[in-house]
């Protein structure tokens, strides 16, 4: 395998970043460290603390036993800055069955992948929900640095809400389209549920709703809506998600390192022959070597999404980071806001309004679209505004850049924005405020799809990254795919995850 140097690697996080309105509430873990010095020898090595890693631990932990029972494996998670404080720490907070999704999924890959890919999305939200509801976490209310007391669900920990979740579409051509690739879609999985005996398999289409004619503005609420679907959604916190599944894994022996980047990692012979659940690679083991030391893994999951090229150079040009931004809406300001210390601008909501209780995906156009997360405490987390900078790559394309803002975006696109499409804001904007605006680094590949899987070559190092700014969809299960591999010894294929996650040589680029 390619070997990283030691020096700062350009696609290594930012040492600085903005603040995400999900972390104004930092973890008692945030900055946790399990020791001053990484182990000397572990199982399994994770790179990357957010929904990926923990989800990865979370299931590597949770499953079966392993062919040798009443072995558990010593697990360690390695993040460059404060637990979280990735692209999972800045993202929307929502996961849906995406109708659209699934449609183009049937167009590029046929009706029955297209029912299976569904099915995976259902699967997600229903495993999602139920991991949230079976763990019991410490709240942390207070100060922020040290554990409260009370106990909760982590459900009611990250203020998981089981809703729904619109895609309005305001652009008549586009409408036009939408109709028409559902319609198909539909029609064509009906097809081949029938001719398959599939017929239970496409039980979720009743969940899906079609909507148009004179009343889409009044039911989505969204201004010049010509046609919308809607379809079943989570909506969560998905910081206080991931820090309580590390709460959780911690708990369990899995040794947590923050603020302890991964700087480079080189194959070493296994002297050690210590009992272990994983056999040694024919290569050796993996030297992790970091400002505090060096760890020695026999498996390595890496879990960095858009940096993941500055351990794994084969993927620089396949895996690529990119800028994307988003803020937090309050409206009409009442009392000072949690993000106050984080220097925000505006208060907290006033409650004296009707409560949006929907996500959505808004279309102004093809090539326009948001992503909307009303909050419970009446605010609304927005992100998007693409269409002030895409043509512009060096504003945002392959850059790891989230200690600062993409200009403009705030005042020409986030300002005064419900009011411009939602009804029952006030147009000129003057009842709306705008909390906090940050940066996020998301991971683009050319076919849409993550890398998921074996890096090719190698049989103990485990990949789930390039998540397109959708990860959020997938993570869950394609973490518990990769925890299966590494525990159980199986296939890719043997997993059930979407063919076309898997890594294979023909989706890597040649990065000479």
């Amino acid at each position: 395998m390619a070997i990283s140097n030691a020096q700062a690697h350009p696609r290594l996080p930012n040492p600085t970043s903005t603040m995400p309105w999900w972390r104004t509430q930092p973890h008692f873990l945030d900055e946790f460290r399990s020791s001053d010095t990484v182990p000397e020898l572990v199982d399994v090595a994770i790179i990357g603390s957010g929904i990926a890693g923990a989800c990865t631990a979370y299931h590597l932990l949770s499953g079966q036993p392993g062919p040798e029972a009443g072995m558990t494996p010593t697990v360690a998670i390695f993040e460059a800055r404060q637990a979280c404080s990735g692209a999972t720490g800045r993202n929307g907070g929502h996961t849906r069955l995406t109708p659209l999704a699934i449609a183009n999924y049937v167009v590029k890959y046929g009706p029955a992948a297209g029912l299976d890919f569904a099915l995976f999305l259902k699967e997600l939200m229903r495993e999602m929900k139920a991991c949230a509801e079976s763990i019991t976490v410490s709240g942390h209310e207070g100060d922020g640095k040290n554990p409260a007391t009370s106990d909760r669900t982590l459900a009611e920990e990250c203020e998981m809400l089981a809703t729904r979740s619109w895609d309005a579409f305001s652009d008549e051509n586009q409408a036009v389209e939408v109709e028409a690739a559902w319609g198909k879609a539909v029609n064509d999985m009906r097809e081949i549920a029938k001719k398959e005996g599939r017929e239970h398999d496409i039980d979720w289409l009743g969940e899906v709703q079609f909507l148009k004619g004179r009343y889409v503005e009044n039911i989505t609420s969204i201004r010049g809506a010509k046609v919308a679907t809607s379809c079943p959604a989570l909506s969560l916190w998905p910081y206080k998600f991931v820090l309580g599944l590390l709460q959780h894994v911690v708990n369990l022996g899995v040794k947590l390192y923050t603020l302890t980047p991964v700087t480079c990692i080189e194959r070493v012979s296994d002297s050690e022959n210590a009992s272990s659940l994983f056999s040694t690679s024919a290569k050796g083991l993996t030297a992790l070597h970091t400002p505090r030391g060096t760890t020695l893994a026999r498996r390595v999951v890496f879990a960095t999404n858009a940096y993941v090229s500055a351990l794994l150079p084969q993927y620089e040009k396949t895996i690529i980071p990119g800028r994307g931004t988003a803020c937090r809406i309050v409206r009409q300001p009442a009392a000072p806001s949690l993000a106050a210390e984080s220097g925000s601008i505006a208060n907290t909501p006033n409650a004296e309004y009707t409560q949006l209780i929907n996500t959505y995906n808004i279309h102004a156009g093809p090539s326009s679209k948001e992503y909307f997360n009303p909050r419970p405490d009446g605010s609304v987390i927005l992100g998007g505004g693409q269409p002030l900078y895409r043509d512009d790559k060096s504003a945002w394309y392959d850059m790891v850049d989230d200690g600062t803002l993409i200009d403009g975006v705030k005042e020409r696109w986030f300002e005064g924005y419900m009011g411009r499409h939602f009804r029952g804001w006030n147009r000129d904007g003057k009842d709306e405020g705008i909390d906090l605006v940050w940066t996020g680094i998301m991971g683009f590949t050319e076919d849409s799809w993550p890398h998921v899987g074996l890096v090719p070559g190698e049989t103990d190092h485990f990949i789930l990254a390039g998540f397109n700014g959708s990860g959020m969809a997938s993570i869950f299960l394609v973490a518990r795919g990769i925890a299966r591999m590494m525990r159980d010894g199986i296939s890719f294929e043997e997993t059930g995850l979407p063919h076309v996650f898997k890594t294979v040589p023909e989706r890597i680029k040649d990065a000479a």
